[in-house]
């Protein structure tokens, strides 16, 4: 036969399964709230990974393009060292320098006033030269 104690032991557990099961819901459900934001926080870094690959593509082919580019200005700077290099060679003809004329750029010389200022101490701020 089955006594008071046993159906209160029963009754017991029974009570403790039922607030096992409650806490574990909750906690079910936080864990779910959790998952659903860290899903969101998946997607929107899913987009901006994806936006920071179509911009390295961009980049890349704009890293491509001037390398192109490049290419193509040095190709055409050897064609003109090649050209200039034949003209110079075909057609050499001694240049004249006439009366007055001379064939050496103009070289402007330093100003004299110019250069002695610049080797004057500074004076410092009470008034009295840095001489050191």
């Amino acid at each position: 036969m089955v006594t008071f104690e046993q159906i209160q032991l029963l009754e017991s557990k029974v009570r403790q399964a039922v607030d096992l099961i409650a806490s574990l819901r909750e906690e079910n459900g936080a864990l779910r709230k959790t998952l659903s934001s860290y899903e969101k926080r998946i997607e929107e870094l899913e987009v901006l990974i994806d936006s920071f690959k179509r911009d390295q593509g961009k980049i890349e082919e704009g890293i491509i393009s001037a390398l192109q580019q490049l290419d193509a200005l040095e190709s055409s700077a050897v064609e003109v060292q090649q050209h200039d290099g034949e003209a110079t060679s075909t057609a050499e003809a001694p240049i004249e320098e006439t009366e007055g004329e001379s064939l050496q750029p103009d070289i402007a010389e330093p100003d004299i006033a110019e250069s002695e200022d610049a080797e004057e101490p500074a004076p410092d701020r009470n008034g009295e030269l840095d001489i050191f």
